[in-house]
């Protein structure tokens, strides 16, 4: 977990695949390692989220964060951020958060494994071709 939760905070991604693909290879069973991971991953990117935040504002401040007043930390911090792909991003969130939970009930244990192995898989080869080209 936490170097999954490490590995987030880093590259931004990796954490759901990693987790809930050590979980189940540990044993745990497969609707309660993805329900686990998918509970952790939300304080994990709001703690990314506001360590962004925080960074954007103290390179962009002259002074220390310490003694900026709360209205012109918030206006750095405001400045930093395309709010509007954060709207898009929570909006998204919320119309998708209901449909995993479903979608995990309704699976069938037997084919849940080879699935899952796959998207990771999928997920794994993806990630290390993006990174080779960047």
């Amino acid at each position: 977990g936490l170097l999954s939760a490490f590995n987030k905070g880093i590259s931004g991604g990796g954490f759901g695949p990693v987790v809930t693909a050590g979980q189940v290879i540990s044993g745990q069973n497969h609707k309660n390692a993805i329900g686990v991971t998918t509970f952790a991953e939300g304080p994990i990117c709001v703690a990314g989220f506001l360590s962004y935040l925080l960074a954007s504002a103290a390179k962009a401040s002259s002074v220390s964060l310490w003694y900026l007043p709360f209205p012109e930390f918030m206006q750095l911090c405001a400045a930093a951020v395309r709010w509007d792909l954060v709207l898009a991003l929570g909006l998204g969130t919320m119309m998708a958060a209901p449909v995993g939970p479903l979608f995990t009930r309704s699976m069938n244990s037997r084919w849940v494994v080879p699935v899952l192995g796959a998207i990771i898989t999928v997920l794994v080869v993806l990630t290390l071709v993006l990174r080779i080209k960047t």
